[in-house]
């Protein structure tokens, strides 16, 4: 028999009104509804970029207006029958959030923001629903704009779509020395608003049909043929080395003509020569894009002409030292970082703020640059205790100039200004010797990140490997940001991705 509306409006009332109390943040519950069920609710930190083969976004939302005394955003991405309430009252229980609604505000079904210490990307098992929860820091610029956030990455995507925002693309080997080939996506705000059309940002990054070979560069489902390579993208300085090679395609579970097709046409971009630009060209193209590359940029920096030409972009400095905090998870302590060739402070900063990081070092030969690293890290906010600065020659610095090990080094070596993208860019002919460095690096520790030129040949990176003694091999990832291949870094040690 159908019940009266009046009936159906008192049956449903405890559920309308804890919907209503949800939607305005009003969170105190006088039981909790998971111990009362004994439901099995468990929450792990998710994986990031070189720990998995693959980090998706999540769906894109529109990011909040900040309220007062809000200083993180949680967005929770529900699964079947679970909740997006489930998924934070168990983020509760784990003391991650607060309650009540005095630390928390709703501003949609499945983004608040609240008043914590805690930050990261979470996986929150209830009922054997996997659900995923991301918790930053809430960055104001973003107010109104659209884009995802993804596990391992400390930033919103600002402009991104659902999809892969790390992957492997393939794994090789030669003479005994593995080499991964991996790529990452970063979004950032200043590419929303630039009018050039080959600086907007694409709509998705990656589309589904995506994979890291072609149908014709297969010899059977795992195996692709070594002079494919260059058709895939990657670039050689000695043609022959390519048969030296062992491929293995990545386990993506597909294999789609597109993504070949894409980087082929990427690396093409990468070799054309470079059109000439004057000094003040170039320094205005830079001054033009500072808050791209520093996102508080301030006129008291006194950056010099060198330190604009090499900064990088503050969100692929963000991914990397976020990549290089993973080894803090496995470790199972805070670890200490060093960067040899500071520069104005981009990279060491990004790792300073990190909570996993205990100490970091900086050093440059310019003094003027050391200053300006200092003032970077007063900019930011990195308490002074926490890092240490240095003038001094890097090959002057000895391996027990430092107290307590050193975990890992991440920097950005000397390129030689704008011209590294004319053509190919050789490793060999590099000053500082790019081998002197990588040896030098591993008397330190052999974790190691190198931001390089996004046109490196794939054959010179596996050699500086195997001659540097690094046999656990190398990860060359490809930074693109806004849909763009911009930087590449290196990776070594516990820093590459060796998930099978």
């Amino acid at each position: 028999m159908l019940k009266t509306l009046e009936e159906l409006k008192e049956r449903r009332e405890p559920e309308l009104i804890a919907a209503e109390k949800f939607i305005k943040g009003e969170f105190e519950s006088p039981v909790n509804e998971h111990q009362k069920r004994n439901v099995i609710a468990r929450v792990s930190a998710l994986d990031g970029p070189g720990e998995t083969n693959v980090v998706e976004a999540c769906s894109p939302i529109v990011y909040p207006a900040p309220l007062p005394g809000r200083t993180k955003i949680l967005h929770i991405v529900p699964g079947g029958h679970v909740s997006a309430r489930s998924v934070l009252s168990r983020l509760q229980d784990e003391r991650i959030i607060p309650r009540g609604s005095a630390s928390i505000t709703a501003v949609s079904s499945s983004t608040f923001l609240v008043s914590t210490e805690h930050t990261g990307h979470f996986g929150v098992e209830i009922e054997g629903v996997r659900c995923l929860a991301h918790l930053l820091q809430y960055e104001p610029r973003h107010k109104g704009h659209r884009g995802s956030f993804a596990a391992g990455y400390a930033n919103f995507l600002c402009g991104s779509e659902r999809g892969p925002v790390y992957r492997v693309l393939l794994r090789a080997e030669s003479d005994g020395t593995p080499v991964v080939v991996s790529r990452s996506y970063a979004a950032d705000c200043e590419s929303v608003f630039l009018k050039k059309p080959r600086e907007n940002l694409r709509a998705r990054f990656t589309r589904s049909g995506q994979s890291c070979c072609c149908e014709d560069q297969k010899l059977g489902t795992t195996v692709l043929r070594a002079e494919h390579l260059e058709t895939s993208g990657l670039l050689f300085a000695d043609k022959a080395a390519r048969t030296n090679f062992t491929v293995s395609k990545a386990p993506c579970g597909i294999c789609g003509v597109e993504l070949a097709k894409e980087t082929k046409f990427l690396s093409k971009m990468a070799t054309a020569p470079a059109r000439q630009v004057s000094s003040e060209d170039g320094m205005r193209k830079y001054f033009s894009q500072r808050f791209r590359l520093i996102s508080r940029y301030h006129a008291s920096l006194g950056l010099s002409q060198t330190a604009w030409f090499s900064v990088s972009p503050e969100e692929i400095s963000k991914h990397i030292a976020r990549r290089v905090i993973a080894l803090s998870r496995r470790l199972g302590r805070k670890i200490r970082v060093f960067d040899p060739f500071c520069g104005a402070g981009g990279f060491i900063v990004q790792a300073a703020v990190m909570d996993e990081v205990s100490k970091v070092f900086a050093s440059d030969i310019n003094e003027y640059e050391v200053n300006s690293a200092r003032r970077m890290a007063r900019l930011y906010g990195v308490p002074e205790e926490k890092i240490s600065f240095r003038v001094s020659n890097f090959f002057d610095l000895e391996e027990n100039l430092f107290r307590s090990p050193i975990d890992a080094i991440i920097c950005g070596p000397p390129w030689g200004g704008p011209s590294y993208s004319n053509g190919l860019f050789d490793l060999e002919n590099m000053e500082p010797n790019f081998i002197k460095i990588l040896r030098h690096c591993a008397k330190f520790t052999p974790n190691i990140a190198l931001l390089m030129p996004k046109n490196m040949a794939l054959d010179q990176i596996h050699q500086s490997a195997r001659v540097a003694g690094l046999r656990g091999g190398v990860e060359l990832e490809l930074n693109f940001l806004a849909g763009r291949e911009k930087t590449a870094t290196l990776y070594y040690g516990d820093l590459i991705n060796t998930c099978e």
